[in-house]
């Protein structure tokens, strides 16, 4: 996979996380809330150290 790929990638997944985090739903249930949200760092994270 090419970086322009994996860029998209990762951006597609953490625009997703991010819609996801703003959902009520989500943040009334808080395990999930809690879940997500360190999904949505790791991913931030894994992004940063592979560029």
């Amino acid at each position: 996979m090419d970086i322009t790929s994996k860029l998209e990638t990762i951006k597609h997944r953490w625009e997703e996380m991010g819609e996801q985090l703003a959902d009520p739903a989500v943040a009334s249930d808080m395990k999930k809330f809690v879940k997500l949200n360190k999904d949505y760092k790791d991913e931030v994270r894994e992004a940063q150290q592979g560029l």
